[in-house]
């Protein structure tokens, strides 16, 4: 049974191992549809029954993913690595059996391949098998197929090895020259019989008893540090719920503290629908306000000024997440808001070097905590088992998915975005609109980079798909400035922008600036700016530094407004009410304005994902 620490085991007392997984570690537990799923492709691969004696019943399983060019999650059981089911981009799922998963199967009926005494040295010293080296195969095998590397010693067949097979059976079977199977494991080579261990029967309630004291104080650490942050803080408490086992971790930890938090719940408008109605369920039947906030049509309205959002330009967040929750808290939290958030360093470099607590740039007014920052996937999900009575987790970790959030995020994997395209119906609309795209783009979902990896294009590349170019995104407002002229009086610069401007709403923007005053073909602000319908602007000021500044401000302020997606995230920014959102894009009221410029200042997707930038 798998421990969260190295103490003696909670049941039976007795001393606990390591078990070799790959960092940062994160393993998680298997459902019944990961477990189906393995003994599925075991039972594929290697022929009928082979499943059930890779993972028996009664057995505690678990999947830890890990770095790979897609989806990779190592297959855990009884203290060992069986296997690593893997996403293979333009296969599918495939199980790549390791030495102890294939001493479990045995000599399977499929995808076996027995090599000669003479090759087995070699081959446990790191060589691969090849063609002259075969003595027979399994019939059926084709070029990648995963196979087991038998070999042979009075008579009896021993597992060798496993790997990918180079070459169909046909061409083992000739013995043909080249590499036959391309070996990725071996067994040790003092040992001629790889052992297979004693199944035990044991359920994920064993496995909590096992840790309860463990796990105990982990919760009572946690709910101390909410305890002692609220009361520094001395700000209203809530809780960030996106649906998925961290945030609702943390919102029962909350709870523990003896706090009643408001829910916050945004809905980006790309949620399933199951989680939705979980955010419903859990904030009603633990007896907490849910506070909600939609960004309604923000994704698809924005999708074709920014292009299908990427890894490395995830423009949907701040559009969709981020902007819809400045506004709940600036209605709901004007004095600001101590908001829990389920975040762990095991998630992604970005968020372990964030600390358990900190202030978001592109929120102002929230305060983000985390109390599961240190939490590995195991200590949440045996927290969620103890109270499974308290509230629900959401469906669709029983279906595949090991993160919850938009179903078509780019920093999903493929295989899970596949896992969504086979069982949501909200899926097709997004099909829909990569239409226009590439088939290949489509077929692999590469739509998720703008720079596609080399890795990835390798990949492909061996695998003979020829890449073609997406469609472009539209041109972004650009602006080019001309000469500076300088004299004793000050400083003057001409420029024009890409395309003509929208002057009736710039004049209402460009008030944080200073007095904005619309005259025809032309928009004046203060003494010091004139901008024309063509895009033509003329700029001065009393040197060629102010000059400059002043230049860099004008060129940020209307490229926001130009090119403003409605977030509402710089509202946040206005202390005196004047800047919302009306009519999809933020306005300006000059009665309340003081030109601050705030809402001027800090991040805005319209110039952190400018063309430039993609």
């Amino acid at each position: 049974m798998p421990l969260l620490e190295r103490r003696i085991c909670g049941i039976c007392g007795g001393k606990p191992s390591a078990v070799a997984i790959t960092p940062p570690g994160d393993a998680r537990p298997a459902f019944p549809f990961d477990t189906g799923m393995v003994r599925e492709l075991a039972d594929s691969q290697f022929g009928e029954g082979a499943g059930k004696r890779l993972l028996p019943d009664g057995e505690i399983v678990m999947l830890n993913r890990i770095p790979d060019l897609d989806r990779t999650d190592e297959v855990i059981a009884g203290g060992e690595v069986l296997a690593n089911l893997t996403w293979i981009l333009g296969k599918g799922f495939v199980l790549q059996l390791r030495i102890p998963g294939a001493a479990r199967i045995g000599v399977p009926a499929k995808g076996w391949v027995l090599a000669d005494e003479g090759a087995v040295h070699s081959i446990l010293e790191s060589s691969n098998l090849l063609g002259p080296g075969v003595v027979r195969c399994a019939t059926g095998i084709l070029a990648m197929d995963e196979v087991v590397v038998l070999d042979r010693e009075s008579d009896k067949d021993r597992i060798l090895g496993t790997g990918s097979a180079r070459m169909a059976s046909e061409g083992m079977d000739e013995r043909a020259r080249g590499t036959a199977v391309k070996v990725r494991w071996r067994r040790d080579r003092n040992v001629c019989d790889v052992p297979v261990p004693p199944a035990h029967s044991r359920t994920w309630d064993d496995v909590l008893e096992a840790n309860r004291a463990i796990l105990k104080e982990a919760v009572d650490r946690a709910a101390d540090f909410i305890r002692e942050g609220a009361k520094r803080i001395g700000k209203d408490v809530a809780v960030s719920y996106s649906g998925g086992k961290d945030s609702l971790a943390t919102l029962l930890l909350v709870l523990e503290a003896g706090l009643r938090p408001k829910v916050i719940f945004i809905d980006t408008g790309l949620e399933f629908s199951e989680t939705v109605q979980n955010a419903h369920d859990v904030s009603g039947k633990l007896g907490l306000e849910l506070l909600l906030e939609e960004a309604g049509e923000a994704f698809w309205d924005n999708v074709a000024r920014f292009g299908p959002p990427a890894r490395d330009a995830r423009w949907c967040c701040k559009c969709c997440k981020l902007g819809p929750v400045t506004r709940l808290i600036i209605r709901e939290f004007p004095g600001g808001v101590l908001s829990f958030i389920g975040q762990r360093r095991y998630e992604s470099e970005a968020r372990a070097s964030k600390g358990p607590v900190w202030k978001n740039p592109w929120v102002p007014g929230q305060i983000g905590a985390s109390p599961i920052q240190e939490w590995p996937a195991l200590q949440i999900w045996l927290y969620l088992f103890q109270n499974r009575e308290k509230a629900p987790w959401n469906p669709w970790y029983e279906r595949g998915l090991d993160r919850i959030g938009c179903f078509l995020c780019p920093a999903t994997n493929f295989a899970d975005l596949e896992l969504v395209r086979r069982s949501f119906a909200g899926y097709d609309r997004w099909q829909r609109q990569l239409a226009s795209y590439p088939e290949t783009w489509r077929t692999y979902g590469l739509w998720r980079w703008r720079r596609l990896p080399r890795g990835v294009q390798e990949h492909l590349g061996q695998r003979g798909v020829r890449l073609e170019a997406p469609p472009a995104i539209p041109p972004r407002l650009s602006f080019e400035a001309g000469k500076m002229e300088a004299s004793d009086t000050g400083a003057a610069i001409e420029g024009r922008f890409s395309r003509p401007l929208g002057l009736e709403m710039l004049s209402g923007r460009l008030h944080a600036m200073g007095k904005a005053l619309l005259e025809g073909e032309s928009l004046h602000v203060g003494q010091w700016a004139m901008l024309r319908r063509d895009g033509t602007v003329h700029l001065q000021a009393k040197d060629q530094e102010e000059l400059g500044r002043r230049t860099e401000a004008l060129k940020e302020a209307v490229l926001r407004a130009e090119e403003c997606a409605g977030c509402g995230i710089c509202t946040g920014r206005c202390k005196t009410g004047a800047a919302s959102i009306r009519k999809g894009r933020m306005a300006i009221d000059p009665k309340n304005c003081t030109q601050c410029g705030a809402c001027l200042t800090g991040p805005c997707p319209a110039t952190a994902y400018a063309q430039d930038d993609l």
